[in-house]
């Protein structure tokens, strides 16, 4: 007896209702929406990042450049181990 109550019971949350519509594509709209809002907050921030990356530009190029040649040449190897024979800390870090 106790297994029909449970199943006319879940039989009755199926049949559809109108308010029962309105909750669900609330929330779906709710759900698809809001990334969309976020993004949207976001770019505000992104152009703000994107005004100090502008300033900082030539400084960061001339630093980016200098790693690849770096890197390149082996010198950025060479370096590396450089700093850890002079400073034992850097060990610890990695």
């Amino acid at each position: 007896m106790h297994r029909r109550a449970m199943l006319k019971l879940l039989n009755e949350r199926r049949r559809p209702s109108a308010s029962r519509g309105i909750v669900l594509l609330s929330v779906y709209s709710v759900g698809l929406g809001l990334p969309f809002v976020s993004a949207a907050g976001l770019t505000v921030r992104l152009f703000g990042w994107f005004q100090t990356l502008g300033r900082l530009g030539r400084s960061l190029q001339i630093r980016a450049g200098a790693t690849v040649v770096g890197i390149l040449t082996g010198q950025l190897t060479a370096l590396s181990y450089w700093l850890l024979e002079t400073s034992p800390a850097f060990a610890k870090i990695g």
